[in-house]
């Protein structure tokens, strides 16, 4: 079911994620950059598959190598499902509380932890970042402020309608 560090389970997790021909991950970014054409005319230019699957597995295989997240396969073929529905409808990812995905990389350190990701804190917190190393804190409710980030908050969406915003 989960993988843990240099594990042939967390290895199969990671490709299914971040695979260049059909990692979850991949697809999901390649969605976004279908659905919001804006996005290339911010960034100047559009990634292809193989350099989002690099990026993806920059981002999450130092994490899985040095154990501050493991990996669940049970999550994988929701986690498909929603992904191929987020693209058919071009669904915004931030209005769905129930991300299969989430649970695919279960970061193992407790509140109040190390981190430098969000994906390393486990349960419902993310990293607060400081002055060198961050730590983990739990997730602001819905109505609840101040935050400038959409990881900051349960629903995953911190609305900025000002500086700073509410989750």
């Amino acid at each position: 079911n989960g993988g843990a560090a240099g594990s042939d389970a967390a290895t199969d997790v990671l490709q299914a994620l971040c695979n260049p021909t059909d990692g979850m991950l991949v697809d999901w970014m390649v969605h976004q950059w279908d659905c919001n054409p804006g996005i290339e005319a911010v960034v100047g230019y559009r990634p292809g598959r193989d350099e989002l699957s690099q990026l993806c597995m920059g981002v999450f295989q130092p994490y899985v190598g040095d154990g501050s997240v493991v990996t669940n396969s049970s999550t994988l073929a929701d986690c498909r499902a929603w992904v191929n529905e987020l693209a058919q409808t071009c669904g915004d990812p931030r209005t769905d509380e129930a991300n299969p995905c989430a649970g695919a990389l279960q970061g193992q350190q407790p509140m109040g932890g190390a981190c430098n990701d969000d994906v390393q804190c486990s349960g419902d917190s993310y990293c607060q970042q400081g002055a060198g190393c961050g730590s983990c804190r739990p997730r602001l409710a819905d109505g609840v402020g101040p935050c400038v980030r959409n990881e900051q908050c349960s629903s995953r969406y911190c609305r900025l309608n000002g500086a700073p915003g509410v989750c």
